[in-house]
């Protein structure tokens, strides 16, 4: 399978679930960014946690209720450059 992207395309935070295949970079590069499972399931209905997400909400104050997600590692995956994605 070949999968193209053009400059500057991004996907939203996904997994790779039950996911196994090697990935070779044909041309450019790919940044990739993981982030730990948030810990909480569900909140206490008299719980609020507010995280910034550097969008303004549709009242404008750029904040959304929820966990904010916490970065674990990023890499670079550069022209020619051949990785192994296991979604565990």
């Amino acid at each position: 399978m070949i999968l193209c992207w053009g400059e500057g395309h991004g996907s939203a935070i996904h997994d790779h679930a039950d996911s196994h295949c090697f990935m070779k970079m044909l041309m450019g590069e790919l940044q990739e960014v993981r982030y730990a499972w948030p810990t909480k399931k569900l909140l206490d209905l008299d719980e609020e946690v507010t995280a910034d997400i550097g969008i303004l909400d549709e009242n404008g104050s750029g904040f959304s209720k929820g966990e904010e997600l916490k970065e674990i590692s990023r890499k670079t995956l550069e022209f020619n450059g051949v990785c192994y994605i296991n979604g565990e």
